[in-house]
């Protein structure tokens, strides 16, 4: 499968290409760009089947913890959502998509690549590279150049291989998701524990303890100590672990809703996509 983050490409349209309009003035960025990339990852691989996943409205961590992403702004159109729930409907009627009530998309992506045979996983965010395996590569785009990461580029780039990721990156934090991690840690010395603490097949307790106890600075010593200490590390891997319990994923077929998908793909006058040609959308413009 090719299993898209439909969220992170959803997101990075509307930043980067919302100032795409039809004729009548209807924006059409979202939807233009995210159908562009859908395409473009067709055709580089066309074999591969496409799995847009979805976030849910509700999602388990923010509940359990209210600073959870909290320090990202809101989105400054009051009409972002529901021009984002009429796209989901019209992608639901073209596209395979999964989803997971209470859960991320990061989390349904990684339980799809759990799933047998060889798979691709579009998205920049860099916890799904948890994903990755003999089967799996994240694919990540920048300046409209793909870069494949494998088991091998992950365990170059952190020192740690995928599966160990999680506890790796619960001790650095994510700012994007506002978790917070040990400021200033040695990056390399924590990944060098953590590798070596599952060589000698410690538990995470265990771990933990070695880690605390380990060469580090005076000053981050302490501050390492204290943040295993007050639950922190706790509380960060599990915000940053995915998979988690998600066992009631829905994957949905194609609705083919043809009516709704021909008078949307006009409403927003796309013309030029192999969408618009195989539904008899045509016309001379886009936007």
């Amino acid at each position: 499968m090719m299993i898209i983050d439909l969220s992170m490409v959803v997101r990075r349209c509307y930043a980067k290409m919302n100032f795409l309009m039809s004729s009548i003035g209807v924006k059409t960025g979202i939807e233009f760009g995210t159908l562009r990339i859908i395409e473009s990852l067709q055709r580089k691989f066309p074999d591969q089947e496409i799995v847009l996943c979805l976030d849910s409205k509700k999602s388990w961590r923010k509940d359990k913890y209210p600073m959870y992403k909290a320090n990202r702004g809101r989105i400054p159109s009051d009409t972002y959502y529901s021009r984002l729930n009429v796209f989901i409907r019209f992608l639901k009627c073209v596209y395979v998509t999964a989803e997971a009530e209470g859960f991320e998309a990061d989390d349904v992506i990684y339980k799809m690549s759990l799933q047998p045979g060889k798979h691709y996983i579009y998205s920049n965010d860099h916890d799904l590279l948890q994903a990755v395996g003999v089967n799996v590569i994240m694919l990540k785009s920048f300046q409209s150049k793909l870069y494949h990461w494998d088991a091998a580029k992950v365990l170059e780039e952190y020192g740690v291989p995928p599966k160990y990721l999680a506890e790796y990156m619960a001790f650095t934090g994510d700012k994007g998701d506002n978790v917070i991690g040990v400021p200033r840690i040695k990056k390399k010395f924590l990944a060098s524990l953590i590798a070596w603490a599952h060589a000698n097949n410690k538990t995470i307790s265990e771990m933990l303890e070695e880690i605390k106890t380990a060469e580090w600075g005076v000053l981050l010593k302490a501050n390492v100590a204290a943040f295993i200490d007050t639950g922190e590390f706790h509380k960060n891997y599990e915000l940053v672990k995915l998979g988690g319990d998600v066992e009631a994923m829905v994957v949905n077929q194609p609705t083919h809703d043809e009516t709704f998908i021909v008078e949307r793909l006009k409403h927003w006058e796309i013309f030029s996509l192999k969408l618009s040609a195989k539904y008899g959308v045509l016309g001379s413009e886009e936007f």
